[in-house]
């Protein structure tokens, strides 16, 4: 049977009440997830890249990998603990860091060299500057690093070895407010060697795709930080807005890319469908073999 019952204006003051304070409870609540959930659920992420090439003597090289911490910007020491732990869980051959490292509202920077300096692998512990980095001063970001018993890498390169056969450990200066020289970094290397390149912006594969590089590692866009499903990010930084997030591989390049989504925020303390992360990054020798998981 139809309802013809009229709609009085008192009734319909009632239910345009009714959704606006449902809509604005949802906005709320979300609004509540993305500023003080999701920025600090971060996840956990393995990855595994292949090349036929590899030497089997580099089979299984581990490599954890983090980026973008921004302390002092709604991020703090006692939200990096747990992911502390999860590093030396992963018992990986060396540690990277790929920038961004302190905000410069930052007020107990001393805590956080201490925590960084209890990162330890057996290759090493190794970083490259970001924008923020430069906001902040690079030259004290490097005397902290140095501290923190991380090696910067500005434009150059360290030879590396594994179970007797040497590899490749490269960093590029921030694209966005450095002075970046691929020339440079690579000066002196040897390009037959499996070559890794430390980069804060992802969107420089676009250069070191045509080099003797086998794997990108980058941060910078926090994976769009604030995305909707089925659209992607609503905003992305400079260099950072063509590879977002994941893996990205070329059929004209042997070299892969991987894109960390980071650890804190910037512009805003939000995150919504794009939680942060930290990897670790698992080499194999295999025939064009990716798994991620």
């Amino acid at each position: 049977m139809l309802n013809n019952r009229k709609i009085t204006r008192r009734s319909f003051l009632k239910a345009g009440l009714f959704t606006a304070f449902g809509f604005a409870g949802a906005m709320s609540f979300g609004g509540y997830y993305a500023f003080a959930h999701e920025p600090f659920n971060w996840q956990s992420r393995i990855i595994e890249l292949s090349w036929p090439e590899l030497p089997d003597e580099l089979d299984g090289l581990k490599i954890a990998h983090f980026s973008d911490t921004h302390f002092g910007y709604h991020y703090d020491q006692h939200h990096f603990a747990e992911v502390m732990r999860k590093i030396d869980e992963y018992k990986a051959d060396l540690i990277v860091f790929t920038g961004d490292w302190f905000h410069p509202e930052c007020r107990d920077k001393r805590s956080v060299v201490n925590m960084f300096a209890k990162l330890k692998a057996p290759l090493g512990q190794y970083a490259v500057l970001g924008n923020h980095d430069y906001f902040f001063g690079i030259d004290l970001i490097s005397t902290y690093l140095k501290n923190a018993h991380f090696d910067l890498l500005k434009n150059e390169h360290r030879i590396l070895s594994r179970n007797g056969v040497a590899f490749q450990l490269a960093g590029i200066d921030d694209q966005t407010y450095g002075q970046p020289n691929l020339q440079q970094t690579l000066d002196t290397s040897e390009p037959s060697l499996f070559t890794i390149l430390l980069s804060h912006t992802p969107d420089f594969a676009d250069i070191a795709r045509f080099h003797p590089i086998h794997l990108q590692l980058s941060g910078h866009s926090h994976g769009g930080q604030l995305r909707i499903p089925g659209i992607g990010p609503i905003f992305g930084p400079a260099h950072g807005r063509k590879y977002v997030d994941g893996v990205y591989t070329w059929p004209d390049s042997n070299m892969k890319l991987f894109t960390n989504r980071g650890l804190g925020t910037s512009r805003v303390p939000l995150r919504t469908f794009c939680p942060p992360e930290i990897n670790l990054i698992v080499v194999r020798k295999a025939n064009n073999r990716e798994a991620t998981s």
